[in-house]
């Protein structure tokens, strides 16, 4: 399937100039397709077929602040259908102002609300989590929208 390589790379010092220095260097480089920053360091996922302990050597050996030293340590990812993976583990139904409900068909214990949005997420369309949606909804919800049609 789609196996991808996460390398977790640690920098000492560690600061957000610091991973973020180093995710723009290594979406530079091509192929990295998400990163993931902490108070720690970075783990940045690359598909396997894509990866070069080169290419972080040379990224570590050039990299542009003086004083920080960084360690890199990859790991095989198997692939899996990351869609249904997230969408299991991190996509959750959301309520705003306890007057909308956001959720999937594959939700259950879905909190009841006048207004019952269903959105089954895939790779094209998100989930209702975006602040600007929560905020639209928040906007629709005051607005006098009887005998109105709305797209």
């Amino acid at each position: 399937m789609n196996d991808y390589i996460e390398v977790r790379l640690t920098p000492e010092p560690c600061s957000e100039t610091v991973t973020d220095v180093l995710a723009a260097l290594l979406a530079e480089a091509g192929g990295y397709e998400s990163f993931v920053p902490d108070s720690e360091g970075l783990t940045a996922y690359v598909k396997k077929e894509l990866y070069s302990d080169d290419i972080i050597n040379e990224i570590i050996a050039s990299f542009p602040i003086d004083g920080v030293a960084i360690t890199a340590l990859p790991a095989v990812v198997e692939g899996r259908d990351w869609n249904a993976e997230w969408e299991k583990n991190y996509f959750k139904p959301i309520v705003i102002d306890n007057r909308c409900v956001i959720h999937s068909s594959f939700h259950n214990d879905v909190p009841e609300a006048p207004y019952d949005i269903v959105i089954d997420p895939k790779m094209a369309f998100g989930t209702g989590h975006h602040f600007t949606t929560s905020l639209m909804i928040r906007c629709l919800l005051d607005l006098s929208l009887e005998g109105k049609s709305v797209i």
